[in-house]
């Protein structure tokens, strides 16, 4: 009589009843075989876990290769940046020392700036005082005093009211109070003043010319004496007392 057979779950062994004695060779055979299944099966987990391992340990190495690469440039970045602030450095404290020297310069041509402006104020001050001392020196000498005499009586009022005018400017009176004291000395003495007619021959004679051409000159400015009627004697006298005038 055929049997029925006996169906066994997956993973489930016969018993060592269901096989005779030449069986159980094959019962352990097929256990070690489920063993070796089990184990394969765990094998086949623990790999799955080692590449993912794998592939963590590769991200990771990425990840660190790139890291590493941003630390070199930021290191490359950090050295050329230090170059630079070097450099930078160096033109600082060479400019430093430009800008000192010109400074010292600066001070040096203000310096002389002042001085020379220290000159020019001098001198700009000093040049009416010679101007007016040398005006002063002149209507002081003898040579002012001749200019000052017309040598004729022509030229009175020309020549008087000229140099009036020059001794109202440059002189402090000394020079007028002293031609004014000859003039006092000539009154006291009942003199008229001397207008220093030169006597001799060809000095009056040029006189005389001059004195025609002094008058063509001043017949414009001052008038004819002649046609007010006065002589010569009067114009002599009025010299005198316009002189008087002034005192």
């Amino acid at each position: 009589m055929v049997g029925v057979p006996q169906v066994f779950r997956r993973g489930e062994l016969p018993n060592e009843h269901y096989f005779g004695s030449d069986d159980r060779l094959v019962m352990q055979v097929m256990a070690e075989y489920h063993d070796r299944l089990r184990e394969a099966e765990r094998c086949k987990v623990k790999l799955k876990e080692n590449k993912q391992l794998v592939n963590d340990a590769r991200k990771t190495s990425k990840a660190l290769a790139e890291a590493i690469q941003v630390r070199d440039q930021h290191f490359e970045s950090l050295k050329r940046r230090n170059g630079e602030n070097l450099r930078l450095k160096v033109q600082l404290g060479a400019t430093k020392k430009q800008l000192e020297t010109t400074m010292l310069e600066v001070s040096k041509v203000k310096g002389e700036l002042n001085s020379a402006l220290v000159e020019v104020s001098e001198l700009k001050s000093s040049i009416p005082t010679e101007k007016k001392a040398a005006v002063k020196e002149f209507l002081g000498s003898p040579a002012f005093l001749h200019v000052l005499r017309p040598r004729c009586t022509r030229e009175v009022h020309f020549e008087k009211r000229k140099w009036m005018a020059v001794l109202n400017r440059y002189d402090d009176g000394s020079v007028l109070r002293k031609y004014r004291e000859e003039i006092d000395e000539h009154h006291r003495k009942g003199e008229t003043f001397d207008l220093a007619v030169y006597s001799s021959s060809a000095d009056e004679s040029g006189d005389e010319a001059s004195a025609d051409e002094q008058s063509h000159q001043g017949d414009d400015e001052f008038g004819n004496a002649e046609n007010d009627g006065r002589t010569q004697s009067d114009m002599i006298r009025g010299s005198t007392s316009d002189e008087d005038d002034y005192k």
